[in-house]
C-alpha cells in the first residue's frame, strides 16, 4: 500500500496537478462525496475501515481546472494503541495534499465533538496548518431550524449533500479559491494517425471537447503548462517532418 501511494504521488508530481484530500470522522460521507465528484465506485458503507487505503482519482472543476482527489480512511477517537501506526500510515496523503476538505456529518448529534476530534488528529499529524474547507455533509437530513442553529457554529462551512449532489457549486468555488491555477486550456490539431499522442493528452489532462474530421482530431483540453507545452512541441515536430 505504501509503494502504491508513493506511485500516486509521483504521478501527481509528474503531471503537476494539485491534490485535494478528503478527511473526516468515519461514516461522515467521504466516500459518497468522492464517488459523486469523480464518478468512481468506492465502497460506501456504515462500518469502520471500509476505506482502508487512500484512493486517488482526477476530476475537473468548472473552468477545466484538473485536480487529483484523495479519499482517506475515516478518523476515529481513542483509537486502540496497536492500530495507531497502521492507521496513520494510511493518512500519508494528507501530509502531501495541497488542500484538505474536512467532511462532517452535520446530522450526527455528536457533530461538534467529532469535529474537534478530527482537528485534534490533524494537529497531532502536523497537518492543521494546511488550507481547509469545512464541508457540512448530510445537510438534507436537517430541519431548517436545526440548520440555522448550526450555521452559528460553522459560519465558514459549505453546506452539501453528497448523496443528493447538492451544494457542489459552492464547494467547487471554494476549492478553486484555495488552489492556484495549476492547469490551463489548450487547443490541439492532432493527425488522426498520432494515436499515441492523442492517448497522452487524455492520460495527462482533461479533454473538454473533441471533433474528428477523418484526417485530424481537434481537441480542447486542460493540462499543466509543462504537459501542454510538451505536446505542442511534439506536434510541431510532426508538422516539420511532414513538410
Amino acid at each position: 500500500m505504501q509503494t502504491r501511494r508513493e506511485s500516486y504521488r509521483e504521478r501527481r508530481r509528474e503531471h503537476e496537478l494539485p491534490c485535494v484530500a478528503l478527511v473526516g470522522y468515519t461514516n461522515a460521507g467521504k466516500s459518497t462525496l468522492f464517488n459523486a465528484l469523480t464518478g468512481a465506485e468506492l465502497i460506501a458503507r456504515n462500518q469502520l475501515f471500509s476505506t482502508l487505503d487512500s484512493t486517488v482519482r482526477a476530476f475537473a472543476l468548472p473552468g477545466a481546472q484538473l485536480v487529483m482527489l484523495v479519499d482517506t480512511v475515516g478518523f476515529l477517537n481513542l483509537l486502540p494503541h496497536h492500530l495507531i501506526d497502521a492507521f496513520k500510515a494510511t493518512l500519508e496523503e494528507v501530509m502531501s495534499a495541497d488542500l484538505l476538505i474536512h467532511v462532517m456529518d452535520v446530522s450526527d448529534p455528536r457533530a461538534i465533538l467529532l469535529e474537534r476530534s478530527v482537528r485534534k488528529i490533524l494537529a497531532e499529524m502536523g497537518a492543521d496548518q494546511k488550507p481547509q474547507i469545512l464541508a457540512l455533509n448530510k445537510s438534507d437530513r436537517l430541519t431548517p431550524e436545526a440548520r440555522e442553529v448550526l450555521k452559528k457554529s460553522w459560519a465558514e462551512g459549505v453546506w452539501i449533500s453528497a448523496a443528493q449532489k447538492t451544494g457542489f457549486e459552492a464547494l467547487f468555488k471554494r476549492i478553486s479559491e484555495n488552489l492556484k491555477p495549476w492547469s490551463k486550456e489548450y487547443r490541439f490539431r492532432v493527425p488522426s494517425g498520432a494515436a499515441k499522442l492523442i492517448h497522452q493528452i487524455y492520460e495527462e489532462g482533461h479533454v473538454i471537447s473533441r471533433k474528428d474530421d477523418g484526417t485530424t482530431v481537434f481537441l480542447r483540453a486542460s493540462l499543466s503548462p509543462s504537459a501542454g507545452d510538451a505536446i505542442r512541441s511534439q506536434l510541431k515536430k510532426i508538422s516539420t517532418q511532414k513538410s
